[in-house]
Order: structure tokens, then C-alpha cells, then sequence
């Protein structure tokens, strides 16, 4: 059920209201009550999504999905920029023509929220980076084996 495919959310910004229609299909999942409204939720959904550490249930297949598309297209925007001469980059710069940095750069800091340098600390891991949103929750895989050795 959690499975969504996500190789196409590294190259288009999901409408807002697909977003919420898959919200809406994944809580259903967890409704207990008739098709006529009356029933309720058996876990609230920022439960759900909530790491263990935050309270929630911690299941790292259930992410935000806003947030893990502006994630995907954070990544493929950053392989864009550092990767040269590379057939897929040819290919995006003879159809669209080249990046414009000034556009570029507003996309990068409108999505930034938490500026190196401007605190005197802060976890990698655990500080909100994009919707206050924990490295840690956003990136589950990664922060696992990041910090279990044996993994």
C-alpha cells in the first residue's frame, strides 16, 4: 500500500491535489468505520509519519509526500548542477537550454530553512532542513545505516 513509485518524482513537482488524493487513499487505510462517514481514524496521521523519536510510529515507508518530492527534486537539481558532460545533461540543455543561475539559486534558498552558519549548532541528522522536517525522517534508509555500523 506504501509502495508508491517514485522515479517520476524526481522530475515533475506533484500537483498539490494528487498529493492529497494519495494522502486521502493512504489514511483510508487506516479508517475503521462504513463508507458513510461515521467511524474514525485509528492512528491520526501525523502519528503516522512522526519518527519514534517525535512520538510517532516511525515506519519509514510512510513518508511526506510534498516533502518527498521537493526532496527528489532537490537531488536531481543538485546531479544537475555538479555532474559534467553526461548524456541525460546534453540531452536536458538541448531541449530546455541552459539553467539559468539567478532562477537556480531563489529555488535553492526559497527551500531553505535552516542556514549553516547562523547558529552556533546544529544536528545533521535531527534540526528540521526542508518543512522542518528531520534528515533522519526524510532520508530513514540513509540514517540507518549512517548509524548502525553493522548495517
Amino acid at each position: 500500500m506504501y509502495r508508491i513509485p517514485s522515479h517520476l518524482w524526481y522530475l515533475f513537482p506533484i500537483p498539490l491535489k494528487v498529493i492529497e488524493k494519495l494522502d486521502m487513499l493512504r489514511r483510508n487505510f487506516l479508517w475503521q468505520g462504513g463508507k458513510e462517514g461515521k467511524g474514525y481514524y485509528l492512528v491520526k496521521w501525523n502519528t503516522v509519519m512522526q519518527s519514534k523519536l517525535r512520538g510517532g510510529l516511525g515506519n519509514p515507508g510512510i513518508r511526506n509526500l510534498k516533502v518527498q518530492n521537493r526532496n527528489l527534486l532537490m537531488k536531481w537539481l543538485w546531479r544537475f548542477i555538479i555532474e559534467d558532460n553526461t548524456l541525460w545533461k546534453e540531452a536536458e540543455t538541448t531541449k530546455y537550454g541552459e539553467l539559468n543561475p539567478r532562477a537556480l539559486w531563489s529555488f535553492i534558498e526559497e527551500n531553505l530553512i535552516l542556514k549553516v552558519g547562523s547558529a552556533n549548532n546544529f544536528n545533521f541528522w535531527s534540526d528540521g532542513w526542508i518543512d522542518q522536517t528531520p534528515l533522519s525522517e526524510s532520508f530513514p534508509d540513509l540514517f540507518f545505516i549512517c548509524t548502525n555500523p553493522d548495517a
